[in-house]
């Protein structure tokens, strides 16, 4: 399903959600996924690792999601 705009969708919705409930956004993403670059200039950063994933995290409450233009 990748590439068919679906977790934009998804992504787009999240932060102002997470903004008015004061949450934290976290993911874990395979370490060999794409989406990593995604993630990142959507403002989520890496807080750990294991042998297999990437753990971020990303804060609404600081404005450290940023919006999606729709591409």
């Amino acid at each position: 399903m990748q590439g068919q705009g679906i977790g934009t969708h998804v992504l787009r919705s999240l932060p102002a959600s997470a903004k008015h409930q004061s949450k934290v956004l976290t993911l874990a993403v395979m370490k060999i996924n794409p989406a990593i670059r995604l993630y990142e200039r959507l403002g989520f950063r890496i807080t750990h690792e294991d042998e297999y994933k990437l753990y971020m995290r990303a804060d609404p409450q600081a404005g450290a999601v940023r919006e999606i233009v729709n591409e």
